[in-house]
């Protein structure tokens, strides 16, 4: 089981090298069960066991102006070797105290100290979820790129799409000259006017091959065949009455 130890951040009162307020970082960044990380100092030159504490979980060691303050003397001696040595020992504010009237904020805390052996499990059972949420997303990753590139071609339009317009709108409109912005609304009025043929280019109306048959007038064509029949009669008529008139021999 771990071991747990109650204790309080010592030299709270202090400010860091840059000039910023301990006290400071305490009221303005700290509150009761936040997590602090332990920073060793073996270069320390007051105590080579310093171990400096720290607000958050993830430390930047270019970054010191943070530092809340230390473990106290005695403790530090008996958890320096076990961070030396890779134990894991975890840190939370247990609360915070002071502040009334003036009084200075002080800070106690809980260390869970792990052994050897629980440390090396927490530490490989950290390394697996990581390397599986990196496989997750490395998978979910390439499937994108796949299917940008090869399942979805419209995903490649839209990326020219968006290219062109981040170079039309973002490098020309808003940054470019005068000149360059003229020429460029020219040019995209051409490449509009020829998108707009391009249809009429490329499906031509068809052409029918079909002999056109004329279209004759109705009234024309009753015209004709009424004098047609008009001729007939006519010619009958008048051959029975040349009949009628030849006298018997």
């Amino acid at each position: 089981m771990p071991e747990i130890i109650n204790t309080k951040i010592v030299g709270v009162s202090k400010s860091n090298e840059h000039g910023r307020s301990r006290q400071e970082i305490i009221e303005d960044d700290l509150s009761d069960g936040d997590d602090l990380s332990l920073v060793r100092e073996p270069e320390n030159r007051y105590d080579k066991n310093a171990i400096a504490v720290y607000p958050g979980l993830h430390f930047d060691e270019t970054d010191t102006d943070d530092r809340i303050g230390y473990l106290s003397g005695e403790l530090a001696e008996k958890l320096a070797p076990k961070l030396d040595s890779g134990q894991y020992i975890e840190c939370s504010i247990l609360n915070i105290t002071g502040g009334d009237e003036g009084k200075t904020l002080g800070v106690n805390i809980v260390l869970t100290v792990f052994s050897p052996e629980e440390s090396r499990e927490l530490f490989d059972r950290v390394k697996k979820d990581n390397s599986r949420d990196l496989n997750e997303k490395n998978k979910i990753y390439d499937f994108s790129i796949q299917q940008a590139d090869e399942g979805n071609p419209k995903s490649g339009i839209g990326k020219l799409l968006k290219m062109f317009w981040d170079w039309y709108w973002h490098g020309i409109m808003q940054h470019g000259s005068s000149k360059a912005r003229i020429f460029t609304i020219l040019i995209t009025l051409w490449l509009l006017s020829l998108l707009c043929s391009l249809p009429s280019a490329l499906f031509p109306p068809a052409v029918s091959t079909q002999a056109e048959v004329p279209q004759v007038n109705i009234q024309t064509a009753v015209a004709i065949e009424s004098a047609r029949v008009s001729t007939e009669i006519s010619a009958k008529a008048t051959q029975t009455q040349a009949a009628l008139v030849t006298p018997a021999p």
